[in-house]
């Protein structure tokens, strides 16, 4: 588990072991969401859909600049 969270704090130094867990199921809802659709999304925007879900339960989230600033 040290090595899991040492990959996620080298960009969140407050990533936490509640984090990982939640980091972990958003990707399982995640998951079983995508299954139940009846056609399933591109690759990249597979990924965001993911990121996005793992993110939204997180004690400490990562907050990214947009492309924009």
């Amino acid at each position: 588990m040290h090595h899991l969270l040492q990959r996620y704090r080298e960009n969140n130094p407050e990533f936490s072991v509640l984090d990982l867990k939640s980091h972990f199921r958003g990707c399982r809802y995640a998951s079983e969401t995508i299954k139940l659709l009846l056609q399933k999304p591109d690759g990249i925007l597979l990924a965001e859909i993911f990121e996005q879900i793992a993110r939204a339960g997180m004690v400490h989230p990562v907050f990214e600049p947009s492309p924009t600033s």
